[in-house]
């Protein structure tokens, strides 16, 4: 089964499913379409969404697990965060604590601006606390491509892991990106991909993604990089939050 680590799929919290039945209708269609879990990373940034933090993640999961359960849905829902790496990072993760995903030490990140010096300052501090920093989408990165190619390669070097969205990497999002996208799949440069997923309306034009994986490179990387390393990046969770 397919995990999504990557997902804004609690309703009402962010910019991702507004209510309780748009969550259920992109878990029915994610079960359609082979999920049987997702990691619930809704946005963390310290100046614009000062409310939503690890702890609020977590209760608004638990009521999504109970929803679920009233529908007969047999769907995992496990707990995460997107964080924005902005200035005050560190002492936000100092003060709420450090969303990882599902029960590991892996943190999803993200930045969409140059790379500065306080997002050094939140992967050392991650590294040096024991935690596994991914960043989310570095195909969508606003920067040019010199400047992004460094930057890869550094973030490689200093072992952050990069997780790719499937959007870009089916071809629906902004011109470009495809190109990245790929190139980073034909190097074995992603340790994981994901969904992204916010609403049903556009769920459809993300799980084309899945088909380009397929059609390019088999079904073995599409099952290493959406099954074997999701299972890998929340461990020991999986059967704790069924």
């Amino acid at each position: 089964m397919f995990l999504d680590i990557h997902s804004h799929m609690l309703p009402g919290v962010d910019d991702g499913c507004v209510n309780l039945s748009e969550s259920i209708r992109c878990v029915r269609t994610l079960m359609d379409h082979g999920f049987g879990g997702t990691v619930c990373t809704s946005h963390m940034c310290v100046a614009e969404l000062p409310t939503i933090t690890p702890s609020f993640v977590h209760e608004q999961a638990t009521l999504l697990r109970q929803a679920l359960r009233r529908e007969g849905l047999d769907y995992q829902i496990f707990t995460g965060g997107e964080v924005r790496l902005q200035p005050l990072t560190v002492s936000w993760f100092q003060q709420h604590g450090v969303p990882s995903l599902g029960d590991g030490r892996c943190v999803l990140v993200d930045t969409w601006s140059h790379w500065e010096d306080y997002c050094d300052e939140a992967i050392d501090y991650l590294e040096d606390n024991g935690y596994q920093p991914i960043l989310a989408h570095p195909e969508r990165m606003p920067i040019d491509e010199a400047e992004w190619h460094r930057l890869i390669d550094d973030l490689s070097e200093r072992g952050v892991w990069l997780q790719g969205n499937l959007k870009p990497i089916g071809g629906r999002d902004m011109p470009g990106l495809q190109e990245r996208a790929l190139r980073l799949l034909d190097e074995g440069r992603y340790k994981v991909i994901a969904l992204d997923m916010h609403r049903p309306k556009g769920l459809a034009e993300r799980l084309v993604g899945l088909d380009v994986i397929r059609d390019r490179f088999g079904e073995d990387l599409l099952s290493k990089l959406l099954a074997d390393a999701p299972a890998e990046i929340i461990a020991p969770a999986a059967e704790s939050h069924r």
